[in-house]
């Protein structure tokens, strides 16, 4: 330490030279020295000398400076906006030296830095124009705004006087005679851009003059005028006046981009058509096509430095090519922002999808995620494809072949929009339907991805099924296929997550037709096995859209008729029914937990509970006081322990051979395969518009009727507990019908129309189609006046409690009597339309076997079924510490109105880790901020109005062990480690 500071106390004097590398080391070497408890007594008493002596030299506008400001502007600006660029130098390192000292030494050193700033301005300030020195303003100002991170916090103590600051020391210099004065003072403006002036007139004035200086003559002054606006357009005055001007100041961001080719500008543009988005139609096509003209120039120029364009030569992406993602982003954001103008849109195609074209074509590998985005994004806006979007697939499919396995994850959004918003074309074209299959089986066979891409092909295929029921019957066995490559191999599928989706594939299938399904898996002996993988393995759907998709696909096998069913079924329906009612027992809670993650991140985020500024009020921070230094560790242990944790993370990843055995075994926990998903607020299906209550009511009511075999089967063997379960869901059926009713007749009256009785109407009306005027026979007419689906009958007393048999036989009586009557009343209602008459028939056959089942299901509410105590509880297993947790957390938040319920958790969340190891408290700790950024993302992506990402974010999976696609047999006798559910 004092041979260094030998040297910098000699290069100060102007004794020993150094380089700006060693310079740059020397700074380095001081920040480390800050963080270190006995190097920071030796540099303390230094402090003051090496920030006037050796910091703020470096900071200051230098002869070089000069130099490269006339000589080649572009370089300098490229230099100042992009820390990457002058990443190592020995200004960087300079004011990196000064933030350490004022944040990690905040008492012993911020204070006189200020100070020292503070006499540099004012020395300025009164000086004369002939004695002023324009460099050592640069310096002060330089330092200023390396320092804003701490002075613009709410608890600064001089927070109120930064005002002041601005007025007197920066706004000035707008008009300074020097042009890197100029650029300096509109960058700390921009620094401290969130600083109030007490008059609205003082900040138009301020406005106007960053707004004129757009048209400087120095190239680097108009960049930093383009960057002070960025934050100035969140005042709605400065909107206002900004809209007036706004193709102007769009054309001066343009050419701004063209002279410097960097992506800076163009993030600046980005925002500005977020915030103008209702302005921006009517020279949108414009300003794309300009767009397109310098993506194309600067690609231009990367191609021809680079002849032979692949993936294996540019792996150290350039400047240009940053400036080109960074059109491309500029361009998806103009697209997603006029979705609400899609003529615009169709116009914008024909700019977009040539850049498009030439990137897949040229195999631009570093592109390819912005390219897939924008291409999602023009899908999205219009909600349509277009027979352009449909000749750019060819080029997607080819791109897929070259490269695209790697790069389903970013290709997945395009290409579930193409199925969605295109499957009447995707029906009617084979060719469409064989490269969609095949990008599927090949990721899906593939040996250079992960479970994680495994993933994605699953969800392709599950889009295809859901948007295209009835229209892709071809595809089905293929399908069920690759997923029963996986599922009937015990130790091909390593976490959750895919086996998951693996299993919805063959949900999926039943959900669109369980016929073709399950011929399917009785051609190649597949349904013992897999529906026994299913069944144990319901405790794993922890998603809504995941239990929904349970119940529609098994219920839809239970609608079968009991002699279309495989034999080895036909044993196995009360499990079938058991697992939708185990489903059903946590679906509630899954839909209130999305509800109120939706609330959560759809909610303003509250800025004093995610508060990270800078800490003024903390404990003191100096080593001679009297009290211990706790702030900063020793970086040596800091990075030992570091490297200790790194190598029990690897070291854990990779596992010994008995941990391998452990997670390939069948008869594994639920911990084995990870954790559980991770709910999706903003995942969107077709399932979406199907009530799962109602769906099972219906579903019931349709087998009591028409499959009454299936219907007995599952009915007689439920225990006394899932009948009053069974009967909760049908009333919780009847409340949603009456909400959606109610919904229903409010739309009606707003908008006007007349409000009509509904009738509800199931998938099998379709079947008297042929106009007859009497309802089948199979079915049993009922008076709608007597017998409501809304109408919950209570339960018997145990005592007096009758058969089933005897139950359903008084029903039958009572359905005969009223047959009768209904058969006299229609003979006297000769006039009545016939269509009218037959829909009203049938409506009250379903409404009364669906009474029917509620008589026979007479019991409890949902609540009273579930109810259990779980906080007198000591929980053992997985499912207890997950009750337990979901109690304390609803009784916990019972409180979180009262003002002190935030210092209340905080004292908590102490409390509880205080008996934790160090390592597992970091671990807390990491998934708490790791929460924190990403509530604060999506309060800003949401802000800025993106559209939904549909695309899963799932954490990293290792790879799939090499499977035999090809051999389905392979590994199906395993299957005798599964108990039977049969």
């Amino acid at each position: 330490m004092r041979v260094y500071l030998q040297q910098i106390e000699g290069y100060t004097a102007g004794q020993v030279w150094m380089s700006l590398r060693i310079r740059g080391l020397v700074a380095q070497f001081l920040s480390d020295c800050i963080k270190e408890k006995s190097a920071w007594k030796l540099l303390k008493p230094h402090t003051e000398a090496i920030v006037a002596h050796f910091v703020f030299p470096q900071l200051c506008f230098t002869k070089a400076d000069q130099e490269l400001w006339e000589d080649n502007p572009v370089e300098y600006v490229q230099k100042r906006i992009d820390p990457l660029d002058d990443f190592g130098s020995a200004t960087v390192a300079a004011s990196n030296l000064l933030i350490d000292l004022a944040f990690d030494r905040k008492s012993a050193t911020l204070n006189t830095i200020l100070g020292f700033v503070n006499n540099v301005l004012t020395t300025y300030l009164q000086s004369t124009e002939e004695t002023r020195d324009p460099r050592a303003k640069d310096g002060a100002l330089n330092m200023m705004s390396a320092l804003c991170g701490a002075l613009i916090s709410r608890k600064s103590p001089i927070a109120s006087t930064l005002p002041e600051f601005l007025l007197t020391h920066v706004v000035p210099e707008f008009k300074s005679q020097y042009g890197f004065l100029r650029a300096r003072a509109l960058d700390t403006y921009c620094r401290y851009s969130s600083v109030e002036f007490p008059d609205k007139q003082i900040s138009r004035s301020v406005f106007e003059s960053v707004f004129n200086l757009l048209h400087d003559p120095e190239l680097p002054v108009r960049v930093h005028a383009a960057l002070a606006l960025q934050p100035m357009i969140e005042n709605d005055e400065n909107r206002d006046a900004l809209a007036i001007h706004l193709p102007q100041v769009m054309q001066v961001f343009l050419n701004l981009t063209n002279e410097i080719d960097s992506d800076t500008i163009t993030h600046v543009i980005e925002e500005f058509v977020e915030v103008f988005a209702d302005r921006m139609a009517p020279f949108a096509v414009e300003l794309a096509q300009q767009l397109r003209d310098t993506f194309m120039r600067v690609m231009g120029d990367v191609v021809s430095n680079q002849p032979e364009l692949n993936s294996s030569n540019i792996e150290d992406i350039s400047d240009k090519t940053m400036a080109a993602m960074g059109v491309l982003k500029t361009m998806g954001t103009l697209v997603l922002n006029l979705e609400n103008s899609p003529e615009v849109v169709y116009r914008l195609e024909e700019v977009v999808f040539p850049i498009a074209r030439f990137v897949l074509d040229q195999r631009v590998v570093d592109l390819y995620d912005e390219v897939f985005e924008i291409l999602d994004c023009c899908l999205f806006a219009v909600k349509a494809v277009s027979p352009n979007a449909w000749n750019l697939f060819g080029a997607i499919y080819a791109c897929f072949k070259n490269d695209g396995v790697d790069f389903i994850e970013e290709m997945l959004p395009l290409l579930d929009n193409y199925v969605t918003y295109g499957m009447d074309t995707v029906a009617t074209n084979s060719d469409l339907q064989e490269r969609l299959f095949d990008m599927i089986e090949s990721v899906m066979k593939s040996d250079r991805v992960g479970e994680n891409e495994c993933i994605c092909a699953c969800k392709l295929a599950e889009t295809i099924m859901l948007h295209g029921r009835g229209k892709v019957d071809g595809m089905i066995p293929g399908f069920i296929s690759l997923a029963a490559a996986y599922l009937l191999v015990g130790d091909a599928i390593k976490t959750t997550p895919f086996l998951v989706h693996a299993l919805e594939i063959v949900l999926n299938a039943l959900h669109y037709n369980p016929v073709i399904t399950l011929n399917v898996l009785e051609q190649y002996q597949w349904t013992e096995g897999i529906f026994t993988r299913l069944v144990q393995s319901t405790s794993k759907f922890s998603r809504v859209h995941d239990k929904k998709l349970l119940i529609f696909g098994l219920t839809a096998v239970l609608n079968i008729p009991a002699a279309q069913l495989p034999p080895s079924l036909q044993n196995g329906l009360p499990q079938l029914f058991e697992a939708v009612l185990h489903v059903f027992q946590s679906l509630g809670k899954a839909i209130e937990a999305r509800d109120a993650l939706e609330r959560m991140y759809e909610g303003d985020d509250d800025d004093e509970a995610f508060d990270n500024e800078f800490e003024w009020d903390g404990a003191e921070d100096e080593l001679d006081g009297g009290e211990d230094f706790e702030d900063v560790d020793d970086a040596d242990e800091m990075q030992s322990a570091f490297l200790k944790e790194l190598a029990g993370q690897a070291a854990k990843a990779l596992g010994s051979d008995e941990d391998e055995a452990d997670l390939n075994s069948d008869d594994d926990d639920d911990d084995d395969f990870g954790s559980p998903l991770d709910e999706e607020y903003t995942l969107e299906s077709p399932l979406d518009e199907i009530d799962a209550y109602i769906h099972l009511q219906d579903k019931l009511a349709e087998m009591q009727h028409a499959n009454a075999a299936v219907y007995d089967a599952i009915v007689q063997n439920l225990s006394q507990e899932n009948t009053q379960f069974v009967q909760s869901l049908m009333e919780e059926a009847n409340r949603q019908r009456e909400a959606l009713a109610a919904q229903q007749q409010q739309k009606d009256q707003e908008s006007g129309d007349e409000i009509v009785q509904n009738v509800v109407k199931s998938k099998w009306d379709d079947e008297d189609a042929d106009g007859s005027d009497e309802a089948p026979e199979a079915w049993d007419a009922s008076s709608d006046s007597e017998a409501e689906a809304g109408v919950s009958v209570p339960a018997p007393q145990p005592k007096k409690k009758k058969t089933i048999a005897e139950r359903i036989a008084e029903k039958q009586a009572e359905r005969e009597a009223k047959k009768a009557e209904t058969a006299v009343a229609d003979s006297d209602d000769s006039d009545e339309d016939a269509v009218a008459k037959k829909l009203r028939q049938r409506q009250l056959e379903i409404d009364s076997d669906r009474q029917a089942a509620e008589d026979l299901f007479a019991g409890i509410t949902i609540k009273d079924a579930q109810a259990k105590d779980v906080l007198t509880h000591t929980p053992k297993t997985q499912d207890e510490f997950d009750e337990f947790q979901k109690a304390l957390v609803e009784q916990i938040e019972k409180a979180k109105s009262s003002r002190l319920y935030f210092s209340f958790l905080e004292k908590l969340v102490r409390e509880l880790a205080l008996p934790l190891k160090d390592s597992e408290v970091r671990t807390i700790s990491s998934a708490l901020n790791a929460l924190a950024s990403e509530k604060q993302k999506a309060s800003r992506d949401l802000a800025k109005g993106k559209k939904k990402n549909k695309k899963a974010t799932l954490g990293g999976v290792q790879k799939t062990a090499e499977v035999d696609m090809t051999d389905y047999s392979r590994g199906y006798d395993k299957f005798d480690d599964f108990d039977d559910f049969m």
